[in-house]
């Protein structure tokens, strides 16, 4: 669905954000 995308999209730039700091 369409949120199961916008919950996996925000986990990568989550992710992305603590591996950058």
């Amino acid at each position: 669905s369409v949120f199961y995308g916008l919950a996996a999209i925000l986990t990568v730039v989550t992710l992305i954000g603590v591996v950058t700091i």
